[in-house]
């Protein structure tokens, strides 16, 4: 009986890693995002750097070919909460969009940078889009 039981408990073990193995498609992403399908984007990655002042902020947006790529990077700054205090969209006409852009930022608070990524497709509608954060840097 309880070799039964433990070659059914390893075969609903290996059916359930194949299952899951085999539910979403392979994506570059380095966590969690809001659409579990990964659709239409197939990569987005944001970064925040601050150096003597200066808060350089990065985002970028892959789209599989049918789509065209939007990226908005917003750079955050908390104070009583997050409040965006500058933001940049770049729309491209092909499948691939970045935002790199820099700002002057003030001492004594910390900042972030919230990058949305979006795939649209041939008529103007949004497919799919990902929001992300990045860590939080203090200045």
């Amino acid at each position: 009986m309880k070799k039964i039981l433990a070659l059914l408990a390893a075969t609903m073990m290996l059916c359930s890693n194949v299952i899951a193995g085999n539910i979403s498609e392979p994506c570059n992403i380095k966590e969690p995002v809001a659409s579990p399908n990964n659709v239409a984007i197939s990569y987005c990655d944001g970064s925040l750097d601050i150096t003597d002042g200066v808060a350089e902020c990065y985002g970028m947006v892959k789209t599989r070919i049918d789509y065209k790529a939007e990226e908005t990077v917003e750079l955050q700054q908390y104070n009583s909460g997050w409040k965006t205090i500058k933001s940049w969209t770049e729309t491209s006409s092909n499948s691939s969009a970045t935002v790199y852009e820099s700002k002057s930022v003030t001492k004594g608070y910390s900042y972030r940078v919230k990058t949305i990524s979006r795939a649209i497709d041939s008529s103007g509608d949004v497919v799919e889009s990902i929001t992300k954060y990045t860590s939080t840097h203090s200045y």
